[in-house]
């Protein structure tokens, strides 16, 4: 997945942990910061894919 513009997805920060919209289920959910959507929204990684496999 990338951001606007094609600038690749960066890694979560798993030193910030933050409210936000999670990349992996699209949820609001708390979880390891990855950028700013908008001034008060977070993208956030809370879950995997892994945990989301049966």
């Amino acid at each position: 997945m990338s951001m606007a513009g094609g600038e690749p997805m960066p890694a979560p920060d798993t030193t910030r942990v933050e409210k936000g919209r999670c990349l992996g289920c699209g949820q609001e959910a708390w979880g390891y910061f990855i950028a700013d959507l908008t001034p008060h929204t977070a993208l956030v990684e809370h879950c995997t894919a892994e945990e989301d496999s049966p």
